[in-house]
């Protein structure tokens, strides 16, 4: 009887050995994941972060190259000569006109650009904290198993 019980109390420990290994595996693992959805929301922050910075550089570019082009197509060497102040001013209202209009256009492209990066900012949160929320409820059964 006490060979039966010695095996009975072996086969026991063993089998609580290798569910607890299995449970510690288990927690490990979703660490690992944890960890890995980090980074990935991480990389994906810096990714839409250099995606919008690059967007407001290429709106700041265009604006420049128009604001060039409006000055250049605008004062020829004799348009820097007015006969009175009243075609001078025209002139630069004109100028002043056409700057306002693409400073708008930059304006709004920017805008859209943040706005973009927003949504997509808080698209990526609410998908990375779904995430948490189910990795930690797997941690909490693990760890409920392993208690």
């Amino acid at each position: 009887d006490l060979e039966v019980f010695i095996a009975l109390r072996a086969n026991d420990v063993t089998q609580n050995k290798e569910e607890t290994e299995k449970i510690l595996s288990d927690i490990q693992e979703t660490i690992k994941r944890l960890t890995g959805a980090n980074k990935s929301l991480s990389d994906d922050i810096s990714k839409m972060i250099h995606e919008c910075q690059a967007c407001t550089e290429r709106s700041c570019d265009t604006f420049k190259a128009a604001v060039d082009e409006i000055l250049q197509e605008t004062f020829h060497e004799q348009d820097l000569v007015f006969d009175d102040e009243a075609s001078k001013e025209v002139k630069v209202k004109e100028v002043i006109v056409a700057l306002n209009g693409k400073a708008t256009l930059l304006y709004d492209e920017v805008q859209q650009a943040n706005k973009t990066f927003a949504e997509g900012l808080n698209e990526r949160l609410e998908s990375h904290r779904t995430m948490m929320q189910f990795l930690a409820k797997d941690m909490k059964i693990s760890l409920d198993a392993y208690a």
